[in-house]
């Protein structure tokens, strides 16, 4: 549910994104279309979702998805399909006990290995110690 809220609560709240969100030249229409990728991806993270699966939702290409994702939000649809992973592996591990392969599987990633790799990369620390630091606060 928390995933949904940040998916309507609008763009600039999501997520912070290393660029700035330019003035928006979109239509009412697609900025609705963008609502319903970010929806889509709030609802699907934890399976096997790729930007073709996003698009196919809201009746696009592929590549004006990705356009039209990025003009809006400032990251790609890949991108933020991994923020919300990542966040969603956070919650669970500073929240819960379950096993950190339960915890890679439920968010969406393949393996345990490239669950480390991808949260080692992105938070510089591994799901065990993560969950240890966030233990002891």
């Amino acid at each position: 549910m928390r995933l949904r809220r940040f998916a309507a609560s609008g763009w600039n709240r999501i997520m912070d994104g290393p660029g700035e969100v330019g003035p928006l030249d979109v239509q009412a229409s697609k900025m609705g279309s963008v609502e319903d990728m970010l929806r889509f991806i709030a609802d699907n993270f934890g399976a096997n979702t790729t930007v073709a699966d996003v698009a196919a939702h809201v009746n696009l290409s592929p590549s004006y998805a990705m356009t039209l994702f990025r003009k809006v939000t400032g990251i790609s649809i890949k991108e933020h399909i991994m923020r919300t992973r990542m966040a969603h592996a956070q919650m669970l591990l500073s929240n819960s006990k379950e096993k950190i392969l339960s915890i890679a599987l439920d968010s969406g990633f393949g393996s345990l290995s490239a669950f480390y790799a991808a949260f080692q990369a992105r938070m510089g620390e591994t799901p065990a110690a993560f969950r240890r630091r966030s233990k002891d606060q």
